[in-house]
């Protein structure tokens, strides 16, 4: 069930670019186009936070709402991206910590993060102690966590995925609820791809798609390793271009 109204997804053209305006946290989030990639989560973030570029990295809360919006939206760009969940992934930019000694999850949105700290991710996986992570985590700005007893895995209802805290604390509470709903787009039930336990501290990516090998359902993942898997993503404009310019138009 929706908490409130949506605004109406926008397809236009500013200066020359293709963009999406969909609803997050109730004020538009811009989108661009191209998509970046088919490419792993590094490649394809080094693309979008390119200068020629210039985008910022969408979260898995901005994810949800760019496919909620295109979920209810029927128009050429909206359809891209309904088609790339469909069979193939979009990335989301926010990294998952499993960490065995605390039994818990953390999640961090990469651009709550610091130049240095994006650096040594897309140099690769962290290489800290448990207790230096933790620590770490605690004093981060926008980290959220929850427990590995706390959550269901796997295959589970619309409903379940909707108040499920690991999707929760990933992509946030009303965003949970746009998942639920998108997957109620797809025949069979929606997959939450993620783990409930390790032996030693791992550092996986999200993304969101489908997927042949998946048949017709959503996934939502949170155990990928980032280097394994090619997917796309959508960066999104930091600063909107003024409502009303003479270089936009409606599409």
């Amino acid at each position: 069930m929706k908490t409130r109204q949506y605004k109406e997804p926008v397809e236009i053209e500013r200066a020359g670019k293709i963009e999406l305006d969909v609803d997050y946290e109730g004020e538009d989030l811009t989108f661009q186009f191209p998509f970046k990639g088919p490419g792993n989560f590094i490649d394809v973030g080094r693309e979008i936070t390119s200068p020629e570029a210039g985008l910022e990295l969408p979260s898995m809360a901005q994810t949800a709402s760019l496919a909620y919006a295109a979920f209810n939206k029927d128009t050429r760009y909206f359809n891209e991206v309904k088609d790339k969940i469909r069979n193939k992934w979009l990335w989301a930019f926010t990294l998952v910590r499993y960490l065995p000694e605390s039994k818990r999850v953390y999640f961090e949105d990469i651009s709550e993060l610091t130049g240095d700290i994006i650096k040594e991710i897309f140099s690769g996986r962290p290489d800290l102690k448990e207790s230096d992570l933790v620590k770490k985590l605690e004093n981060t700005k926008g980290a959220r966590a929850v427990s590995f007893s706390d959550y269901k895995t796997g295959e589970q209802t619309s409903g379940e995925l909707g108040r499920n805290k690991f999707v929760i604390a990933h992509a946030g509470e009303e965003e949970a609820v746009k998942l639920a709903e998108v997957s109620d787009k797809f025949k069979l039930n929606p997959i939450l791809y993620v783990l409930n336990s390790v032996s030693q501290p791992e550092t996986c990516v999200s993304a969101l798609g489908s997927g042949w090998g998946l048949g017709l359902r959503l996934l939502v993942g949170g155990n990928i390793l980032g280097g394994s898997w090619y997917g796309f993503a959508l960066g999104y404009v930091g600063k909107k271009f003024s409502t009303g310019n003479k270089n936009e138009k409606s599409l």
